[in-house]
């Protein structure tokens, strides 16, 4: 399969992300590799965060916890989601930062030629 064919899943877990992790999805989506699938890990938010997720990118997909699971338990339910869509590609991203270093991210798996698994966090 060509680099251009590769689906990335990008897992974004959601505690009370307020307008951070729509502008980073929002920016994920900028990227000129187009195969990307979002899975939302909705740890139980408060903030309203997980309702403007779903009215801003409803091509989401969106794992809803009734509260907060943490970020482990988080990251392994997006991770068997997209495996059980059959994505091979999956960046699991805290995504309360800018989304540049998550795009870049995404380059660098598409042009990778096996299956992958990365995680980008900010300290």
């Amino acid at each position: 399969m060509n680099s251009e064919g590769r689906t990335v899943a990008v897992i974004a877990l959601n505690w009370n992300g307020g307008d951070d992790i729509l502008d980073c999805l929002k920016g994920v989506l900028d990227t000129i590799h187009k195969a990307i699938e979002i899975v939302v890990v909705e740890n139980g938010s408060v903030d309203g965060s997980s309702d403007a997720i779903r009215r801003r990118l409803p091509q989401s997909q969106f794992i809803n916890n009734p509260r907060n699971l943490g970020f482990a338990k988080g990251s392994n339910q997006g991770m068997e989601r997209a495996l059980e869509r059959g994505i091979q590609h999956v960046l699991l991203s805290a995504l309360t930062m800018p989304s540049w270093p998550v795009r870049e991210c995404i380059l660098v798996i598409r042009m990778a030629g096996s299956t992958g698994c990365g995680s980008l966090t900010v300290r």
